[in-house]
């Protein structure tokens, strides 16, 4: 048995141990799910030097990369994932405090992570902001140079603006002795273009800690 590429049409290749009824069925069931698949995309490619050499694309023409069974979008300059993604990261050292968060430091782009450098953009100390309304998961994964003593979380604020539905502040809470502390939101809802979300760490060991925050932004919906 082999297939085609890209759409992975079954034939059959020498003796089969099936029957003629079973390798028919087998077939029509590739070629099935291979119409299914042109319909959905504009194109659909074997591998990435296919996909690099497609031209006649247009902005938000989508397509498909059967050899890592991914979804592409090409957004008018290049083609990129389907799904839009920003990573960002922060470090900065922070002084040991007593419940009241201290902003997470200047982000920056992850770019090797990101399929969407344009969804959200720093816009000053701890501040994320997310550029059009949506369905986001968001998650913050912080690392600290050391085991705070007492309790360490990592903050999510937003100010009690009527353009997010998420409380305040949410908190991911660590125990005392952890290095690390996470925050994951699955379902974060933004209302109106271009709002802000304030990201800070509290950390009480009774030192200054350097704490590094790596933020992941998905949207879903």
């Amino acid at each position: 048995m082999a297939t085609t590429s890209p759409d992975d049409i079954f034939y059959v290749t020498g003796l089969s141990p099936e029957s003629r009824e079973v390798e028919s069925s087998d077939q029509a069931s590739s070629i099935q799910r291979a119409f299914d698949k042109r319909q959905r995309y504009d194109f659909v490619w074997a591998n990435a030097t296919e996909r690099d050499d497609q031209t006649g694309m247009v902005q938000g023409s989508r397509g498909y990369q059967a050899d890592s069974k991914t979804e592409y979008i090409y957004d008018n300059l290049s083609w990129r994932l389907a799904t839009a993604h920003i990573e960002f990261t922060a470090t900065k050292a922070i002084g040991s405090a007593s419940g009241i968060g201290i902003v997470a430091g200047n982000f920056s782009i992850v770019s090797a992570s990101s399929t969407d450098q344009t969804m959200a953009y720093a816009n000053g100390d701890g501040i994320i902001r997310i550029v059009n309304p949506g369905l986001y998961s968001v998650s913050a994964f912080v690392t600290f140079s050391a085991g705070f003593t007492q309790l360490g979380f990592v903050q999510l604020s937003t100010n009690n603006s009527p353009n997010i539905d998420a409380g305040r502040i949410t908190r991911g809470v660590h125990a005392p002795g952890d290095d690390t502390a996470t925050l994951s939101m699955p379902n974060l809802r933004i209302l109106t273009a271009d709002q802000p979300t304030y990201w800070s760490i509290t950390q009480q060991s009774g030192s200054t800690l350097n704490c590094t925050t790596r933020l992941r932004i998905t949207r879903i919906a």
